[in-house]
């Protein structure tokens, strides 16, 4: 028998593509800019290119329905499918919003870099100071961690008055993601 919540389900799963969409028009539009090409490995300009390559790699990766949207089903197999599917579109949110944040630790890496450096290249005078922002970016990378992400998405739920009573828990978002790559 049905519970009646297949609409809510439906809702939900379209907040969450909603949600992936504007990260990825985020990460669209994140650009590297190297400075001179001896500067390419530099640490901040290759964290930002992993991220675009994670961007790119998350959107290749198709979904797979376990029933075809032709299928007449019964409410129960539909209800799975949906459940099935809001698992799916919240661990590719997680994962976008944490590639999200890390360009965006990169692109203030950058920033700072920029303003270091105004325009010359990098030479001893100021290594020290570049070390100091690439030790800074990792700080900044390493705060980023799975729980938190999860939290600040779910907190952004909540205040949004979302209907999250099928959400999966981050254990199971973050299995889920990981099986994305």
């Amino acid at each position: 028998m049905s519970d009646g919540l297949n609409e809510q389900r439906a809702v939900r799963i379209a907040e969450l593509m909603q949600q992936f969409r504007t990260l990825q028009t985020f990460l669209v539009n994140v650009k590297i800019e190297i400075p001179t090409p001896d500067q390419y490995h530099a640490f901040g300009f290759k964290v930002l290119r992993q991220c675009l390559d994670e961007a790119q790699a998350i959107l290749s990766i198709p979904y797979h329905p376990s029933i075809e949207p032709w299928q007449q089903v019964e409410p129960e197999t539909q209800k799975a499918e949906l459940q099935r599917i809001i698992l799916d579109a919240t661990a590719r949110r997680f994962r976008a919003q944490k590639i999200c944040l890390r360009a965006t630790a990169a692109q203030r890496w950058t920033a700072r870099r920029n303003n270091l450096l105004r325009g010359h290249v990098p030479h001893a005078v100021n290594m020290g100071q570049l070390e100091a922002l690439d030790q800074t970016l990792r700080s900044d990378l390493a705060a980023i961690t799975d729980q938190r992400v999860f939290l600040d998405l779910e907190n952004e739920d909540i205040r949004a008055g979302r209907w999250l009573d099928e959400d999966p828990d981050v254990a199971a978002v973050v299995m889920w993601a990981n099986s994305l790559r």
